[in-house]
C-alpha cells in the first residue's frame, strides 16, 4: 500500500508500520502471533488497534514481534 512506511516479516507473520504510525499485521494465524487475539488465518492487513498510532519501528522474529513506541518504550510479543 502507498502508506506503508516499513514492512517486516518472516515465515510465520509480518508487521507493517504505516505512515500514520499505526501497525497492521497479517499471518497464517498459528498461535495468535499477530496481536489480534485470534489464531484465524489473516492474509490481508488488519490494524492492531491496541498499539495505537504512536509507533516508530517494528521488528519480527520466528515467534516474537517487537514494537518501538515514539516514547522509547519497547513492547515485545511472543508466541
Amino acid at each position: 500500500c502507498s502508506d506503508d512506511a516499513l514492512v517486516v516479516g518472516e515465515a510465520q507473520h509480518s508487521l507493517v508500520i504505516k505512515t500514520t504510525g499505526a501497525v497492521v499485521a497479517f499471518s497464517g494465524g498459528g498461535h495468535g502471533r499477530i496481536g489480534l487475539g485470534s489464531t484465524s488465518e489473516q492474509l490481508s492487513q488488519v490494524e492492531v488497534t491496541a498499539l495505537g498510532i504512536d509507533n516508530a519501528l517494528v521488528a519480527v522474529g520466528f515467534d516474537h514481534s517487537l514494537v518501538l513506541k515514539t516514547t522509547g518504550v519497547v513492547l515485545s510479543f511472543v508466541r
